[in-house]
C-alpha cells in the first residue's frame, strides 16, 4: 500500500506489536519508540480471520493492538510541516461506531468497524503541524487501534517572483511648437516660437480658423493650430542628458490628406501615416527612446507633415 503521491513515508507504529517491514516501509514497536504515546488496553487475537485477507506480516500487526472507549497515539516532536495520516482499525468481535479525531478535530464521524476480522486502513487525513505533534484518537464504541502510518508532504518553496525595479516617470520638457506658454492637461508647455534648443529644418505656420477634428478645449486647440512643417522632417531637441525616455507629438492636418512615415531616434514611430483631411489631429502614443548623444529626433519622410507639439518624460528605475 502506497501513500499520497506528494509524500514521504516518516513513520509507521505497530500498536502492542514488533517492529516490521510493511510495504517496504520500517515501522516501528510502540513499545519504547522516541516520542511515542499509546492510549488504551493491550490486547492480541490471533485466531480471528481477517476480511480482507492479507500477508502474515500485515495480519500480525493487525492482531496486536490496543482497544477501549478512547483508544490513540500521540507521535511529538514532529517537524513543522504537512502530513497524511492513517489509522489502521480492526473489529475482533462485534461492529462498532466511533469518532476518529486527528489533534483535536473529528476527521471521520460514525466510523463502523464492521463484522468480526473486519480491517481497514482508514485515511488518508491530511493535517498542519506546527505545534510538533500528531494526535490520533478515537471517541465513542470501543474500537481497535491496530496501526498509525504517517507520511510527510514534500513542501516545495517557490521563489517570490522577481520584484520589478519601480520605474519613476517625470516630465522633461513639454513644448508648444510655434506657440506660447500654455497649461494643457495639468502640464505646463513651453513657449516654443524661441526654439530653445531645438533645431529644425520645418516652416512655422499658424492657421487658427481650422475647425478641429475631434474638438478639445481651447489651449490644446491654439497649440495644435500653430506647428512647424516639412516634407522630409527633422526636429531635435537639444542638450538632453543620455538615458531612457519616452515621448509623444501632435501631429495636426490643416489642409488635404497626406501619407507619411516617422521615426524617433532612428526608430519607427508611424508607419504610411494618413493625415486624414483638415482639423484632423492626433497624440501619438508614448514612444520609448535611448539617448546616447544628447538630442532627441523626429524625422519624416513622404508627404507634409505638421507638428503642433511635443512631450517628453525621463525614465529612471
Amino acid at each position: 500500500m502506497s501513500g499520497p503521491a506528494d509524500a514521504a513515508f516518516y513513520r509507521g507504529i505497530d500498536i502492542n506489536g514488533t517492529a516490521v517491514t510493511l510495504d517496504g516501509n520500517k515501522w516501528e514497536a510502540s513499545a519504547g519508540a522516541a516520542n511515542v504515546q499509546v492510549t488504551g488496553t493491550n490486547f492480541s487475537n490471533t485466531s480471528t480471520a481477517l476480511s480482507p485477507a492479507t500477508d502474515a506480516t500485515r495480519a500480525g500487526m493487525l492482531q496486536t493492538a490496543v482497544g477501549g472507549s478512547s483508544v490513540g497515539t500521540t507521535l511529538s516532536g514532529v517537524p513543522a510541516g504537512t502530513y497524511s495520516v492513517y489509522a489502521y482499525i480492526w473489529e475482533d468481535n462485534s461492529a462498532e461506531t466511533t469518532n476518529i479525531v486527528l489533534n483535536g478535530q473529528t476527521v471521520k464521524a460514525n466510523h463502523n468497524t464492521g463484522g468480526a476480522g473486519k480491517w481497514e486502513r482508514v485515511g488518508p487525513f491530511k493535517i498542519e503541524v506546527s505545534n510538533g505533534s500528531i494526535a490520533l484518537s478515537t471517541s465513542g464504541g470501543h474500537p481497535n487501534l491496530s496501526g498509525v502510518e504517517v507520511w510527510k508532504h514534500n513542501t516545495t518553496t517557490t521563489a517570490p517572483a522577481p520584484t520589478a525595479p519601480a520605474v519613476t516617470r517625470t516630465l522633461f520638457r513639454a513644448i508648444n511648437l510655434n506657440g506660447p506658454a500654455q497649461t494643457i492637461d495639468g502640464i505646463s508647455y513651453e513657449d516654443g516660437t524661441t526654439f530653445k534648443d531645438i533645431t529644425t529644418n520645418g516652416g512655422k505656420i499658424s492657421t487658427q480658423s481650422v475647425t478641429l477634428n475631434p474638438a478639445t478645449d481651447a489651449a490644446r486647440a491654439q497649440m495644435i493650430r500653430s506647428f512647424v512643417w516639412s516634407n522630409s522632417l527633422s526636429l531635435k531637441v537639444n542638450n538632453v542628458p543620455n538615458g531612457t525616455y519616452e515621448v509623444s507629438y501632435y501631429v495636426f492636418e490643416d489642409n488635404y490628406a497626406q501619407t507619411y512615415s516617422t521615426t524617433l531616434n532612428g526608430q519607427p514611430s508611424l508607419t504610411n501615416y494618413n493625415s486624414g483631411t483638415a482639423g484632423k489631429w492626433q497624440k501619438t502614443a508614448p514612444q520609448k527612446v535611448t539617448v546616447t548623444n544628447g538630442v532627441i529626433e523626429l524625422r519624416s519622410t513622404g508627404g507634409a507633415i505638421n507638428v503642433s507639439g511635443m512631450e517628453i518624460y525621463r525614465i529612471t528605475q
